[in-house]
């Protein structure tokens, strides 16, 4: 061989070639063999490419991302979650009392339902007040009212969503 071409013995299931390599010492194309496993291919350290890649030793950049694959099949339909709706209540200033104010509505029902409270998004200035003043219900303790907690007074009514959801047979 002359000149900065290099030959290169590879081995492989098939037996042994040789091949040369160009002047960046790269494999032309034309001599690339279909198939090499990676055990096969040997580093000028004696190491395998197969043993350098389980250590870690072989890095670069990501590869570009193959196609999407296709969707697969639909599964079946779950259960139907419990069913729920709301309750918009509106806590006025003038009825806050040490940080405290009950609520009556005939859809707050004890028995059968777990509430869920947070600011009805009428407006930014309502959620605002709601959590600047880190409004809170407590637990029903008589059927058709709740009791709201807050730790600063708000200075504008605030319009509490509560979220009524069907308790399951385990009292979830």
């Amino acid at each position: 061989m002359t000149g900065d071409k290099k030959p290169v013995v590879m081995a492989s299931d098939m037996g042994v070639s040789v091949a040369t390599l160009d002047g960046d010492k790269k494999l032309p194309a034309s001599q690339l063999p279909d198939n090499i496993p990676a055990g096969n291919v040997h580093f000028e350290d004696g190491e395998t490419f197969q043993a350098k890649f389980d250590h870690g030793e072989l890095t670069g950049p990501p590869g570009k991302d193959g196609d999407t694959g296709k969707t697969g099949p639909t599964g079946p339909q779950g259960e139907p979650g419990p069913k729920s709706d709301s309750i918009d209540l509106t806590l006025t200033v003038a009825d806050w009392q040490e940080k405290r104010q009950t609520v009556k509505n005939a859809m707050l029902t004890m028995d059968g339902y777990n509430y869920i409270s947070g600011a009805a998004a009428a407006d930014e200035a309502n959620i605002t007040a709601y959590a600047n003043a880190n409004i809170r219900g407590l637990d029903m303790t008589e059927e058709g009212q709740i009791t709201f907690i807050c730790d600063t007074t708000p200075t504008q009514n605030v319009t509490v969503r509560l979220y009524r959801i069907a308790a399951n047979e385990q009292g979830a």
